[in-house]
């Protein structure tokens, strides 16, 4: 399995106008026992205020500025062509991640070499409840 500093996940967080969750989001990741090769935040055309409020993860984040509105799944689809790592996750701008979720994803991978996607949510809680596995 890659080493923290020879990862190969990359990070895409879909914005759009939530400057009141993006912190504890983004300190979610910063967090990871094993960290990503790279964070990028693709905004999704939001307001002034809320893209200037990014502007202070510049230095450990990528962030790809949207024209126009284009909705989450499509968010996510502009940032993943800009990604270097050979594996992407995801994490929406409100939710955050407990700290083992990278690591417990890739150790999972490095196990199963076939397989191509997998799903972990237990480590991965929304922010407006508690947390709890989902189905």
């Amino acid at each position: 399995m890659p080493t923290p500093a020879t990862s190969d996940i990359s990070v895409v967080i879909p914005y759009c106008n939530r400057e009141q969750h993006i912190d504890e989001a983004i300190q979610s990741f910063l967090a990871q026992t094993f960290q990503p090769l790279e964070i990028i935040i693709v905004n999704d055309c939001s307001r002034e205020s809320s893209r200037r409020y990014l502007d202070r993860y510049a230095g450990v984040c990528s962030i790809i500025d949207l024209p126009v509105n284009v909705g989450l799944a499509a968010a996510r689809h502009e940032g993943i062509p800009r990604t270097r790592g050979q594996f992407v996750a995801f994490l929406d701008d409100d939710d955050v991640w407990l700290p083992e979720k990278l690591e417990r994803q890739r150790q999972y991978m490095a196990e199963h070499p076939r397989c191509v996607a997998r799903r972990l949510s237990a480590p991965h809680r929304l922010m407006k409840s508690p947390w709890r596995p989902l189905p």
